[in-house]
């Protein structure tokens, strides 16, 4: 006759019972934590944001208010702030009793696009921006194509070699009046409205061409009080053309 097996008996051993119990008193504590409404979003303080986008802000927090700070993702409020278009980067620190501090850098406007609510900072970035009624920025003129029926960005855009062209334009003619205008095929012409038009042609040799710009100030000033076209596509052979075409190199 076949004995019975006898079950075998797995009893834990003092410090067994030590490190269960042990886990199990960090996770209560863990678990406190988390749900306790101490930790919950209550302070935020959100520095360096302008007036428009304070009032977003505070929408989308007062969204998370009642949740634990340590429920919220860190990526998702920094892919939130940085949707806003001037936003250049944004860091903050939190705590388990719910207080964050965010701090928002934004780009700070170069350039403003003719017609449009867009700026461009001096890296050559399009962006959202409403200008101020007394403003000094500079204007310039883009492809009316990159922008949808709304004169809203539409896609992102590199302006920098425009904004390039900008700086040496300011530093050659530090008081010139008109409209920087990058036109669709990527040449350069400063609109001066009644006072006319200088065609640069591409970026390239730009330089020499602000040299020679520069040179035409001071010896033809007349030229530039008229409206018609000066070209320095060439700066060694640059022309004016009112209705015909004149040289203006003395020759």
């Amino acid at each position: 006759m076949r004995k019975k097996s006898k079950k075998r008996k797995y009893r834990l051993s003092r410090y067994g019972w030590r490190t269960l119990l042990y886990a199990l008193l960090g996770i209560n504590v863990i678990a406190a934590i988390f749900w306790s409404p101490l930790t919950d979003l209550g302070r935020v303080r959100v520095t360096g944001a302008s007036e428009r986008d304070q009032a977003g802000l505070i929408v989308y927090f007062t969204g998370l208010k009642g949740r634990s700070i340590m429920s919220i993702s860190k990526h998702s409020i920094i892919d939130h702030i940085e949707s806003f278009s001037d936003v250049e980067s944004v860091s903050f620190q939190s705590n388990i009793f719910g207080n964050l501090d965010a701090d928002i850098s934004f780009r700070k406007p170069f350039a403003i696009v003719q017609g449009a609510n867009l700026a461009v900072d001096v890296n050559g970035v399009l962006y959202n921006f409403v200008a101020p009624a007394q403003g000094s920025l500079p204007s310039i003129g883009i492809n009316p194509s990159l922008l949808n029926p709304h004169f809203a960005l539409a896609e992102p855009i590199d302006l920098q070699d425009l904004m390039t062209s900008l700086r040496l334009l300011q530093l050659a003619w530090p008081n010139y009046d008109g409209v920087l205008i990058q036109n669709v095929d990527g040449t350069l012409c400063l609109n001066r409205a009644k006072k006319g038009l200088i065609n640069f042609g591409t970026s390239q040799d730009f330089g020499q061409k602000l040299v020679r710009l520069k040179d035409l100030l001071v010896k033809y000033p007349d030229y530039f009080k008229m409206p018609g076209t000066i070209s320095l596509v060439s700066p060694t052979h640059p022309t004016y053309l009112p209705n015909v075409i004149k040289k203006l190199n003395g020759s």
